[in-house]
């Protein structure tokens, strides 16, 4: 058989999609394809699934590695792919529908580019065997054309895109070893070697949400920053201001993990901007966004964060405290008043369904409980709720009932805990 296309499947613990992901291939129209399953050092059952559906189909491979990060399974399936194309899905994420493979195949050869790709949509993680939830559509290509790379500055979703086997192996394209960060590295290298190439405005790769969340270690910022360096580099060889605008947009979305790094180790950050900085084209140069490149604008944020931090921390000092709400958000604010050695008597919620009566050793009570109290009004209440309407409600009632609020939005929380 003549196999059009590859599709990779880097795989680590994904004992709860896998089937769906690889039943959304399976079933595909474009029979003629090889499904690559590498398995990055799974310790949960993602094997033995594997194993199974291989049963069935005789098109699934699957390739058994130690630990070694998602960079390397891609770059091991691209070495012994045998298809035409190569596709990367990841094993919690989806193909739209079962014509996808056929539809860019189709696109790629009667367009003759190496590249052909379609837009991304997202799905609520919950979506696990015919569960559904809407989609969060935000289409990137609006018609089928061909794109230029030289005005193209969005190097995210490399998955919605089909690659040209031999053109890979031929300009040496290949996942950069990062931990994070590593796929706009590769998609700008792969769109920058190929120059044109094919989009249409169809749905191909559905992305599963809320399930890639983390805390950020100092080496993921630091794969990061290292990203944002190849990007700028790889714009200015290609007199892309479009990737470097894009790319400076970024970073400053993710200010408050740099922020991290200056705390830590100013020079890492330092080392780091320089170099991005030696790669500014002069167009982008004197844009507002080159701020954003200079180590002076961070020792300012810094001494603002140091600022808002000292304000809310003297506002809690020798204050009974009180967090109101108990999730994610009031737990990050607990460690936060831990970490000043400041007490906090307990959490407040609007309702107990669904909540424990302690956390943290400390009692979680309904308001109503805490208002009958005999010292209530000694207490201060800080809001540590995520959404803006619900925060401002609580807030109107404490204030109606004459108690002390110390508000609490999720941006000052972020900054206080960089």
């Amino acid at each position: 058989m003549n196999i059009c296309i590859s599709i990779i499947i880097p795989m680590y613990n994904v004992e709860m999609y896998i089937e769906e992901c690889l039943g959304s291939i399976i079933n595909q129209t474009l029979y003629d394809i090889e499904i690559l399953c590498i398995d990055d050092g799974s310790f949960d059952k993602t094997i033995s699934i594997v194993e199974e559906v291989i049963k069935k189909d005789y098109r699934i491979k699957l390739l058994k590695h130690s630990h070694e990060g998602v960079s390397f399974a891609r770059n091991a399936g691209i070495e012994i792919a045998c298809g035409k194309y190569i596709m990367f899905v990841d094993g919690d994420d989806i193909l739209c529908d079962s014509s996808v493979l056929e539809t860019l195949y189709v696109n790629a050869e009667v367009n003759k580019v190496s590249i052909c790709g379609g837009n991304i949509i997202q799905f609520e993680k919950e979506w696990v065997k015919g569960v559904k939830y809407p989609f969060n559509k935000v289409p990137i290509f609006i018609r089928n054309e061909e794109k230029s790379f030289d005005t193209y500055g969005n190097p995210y979703g490399f998955t919605r895109f089909i690659y040209n086997r031999l053109f890979l192996l031929r300009n040496n394209v290949r996942f950069p070893y990062y931990d994070n960060w590593e796929d706009p590295v590769f998609l700008a290298i792969a769109l920058s070697n190929a120059e044109r190439f094919y989009v249409i405005k169809q749905y191909v790769y559905c992305y599963r949400k809320g399930i890639h969340k983390k805390d950020y270690r100092v080496k993921d910022i630091v794969d990061y920053l290292s990203a944002s360096v190849d990007l700028m580099r790889i714009g200015y060889e290609n007199n892309n201001d479009a990737l470097q605008e894009n790319t400076l947009d970024v970073l400053h979305m993710n200010e408050l993990k740099l922020l991290q790094i200056y705390k830590y180790n100013p020079s890492i950050l330092q080392e780091k901007l320089d170099r991005m900085q030696k790669w500014v084209l002069c167009s982008v140069s004197d844009s507002e966004k080159s701020v954003f490149l200079k180590e002076g604008y961070y020792r300012r944020k810094m001494e603002d964060f140091n600022s808002c931090e000292k304000k809310f921390i003297d506002k809690c000092v020798k204050r009974k405290i009180v967090i109101y709400g108990a999730g994610d958000y009031g737990n990050r604010l607990f460690g936060l008043l831990k970490k000043y050695e400041i007490k906090v008597d307990g959490f407040s919620v609007t309702c107990m369904e669904k909540n424990v009566e302690y956390s943290y050793d400390v009692p979680v009570k309904s308001i109503d409980i805490w208002l009958r109290d005999s010292d209530i009004h000694e207490k201060s209440f800080v809001i540590s709720i995520y959404d803006d309407i619900q925060r401002e409600k609580i807030k109107s009632r404490l204030m109606s009932e004459n108690l002390n609020v110390i508000d609490m939005n999720v941006d000052l929380l972020e900054k206080l805990e960089v």
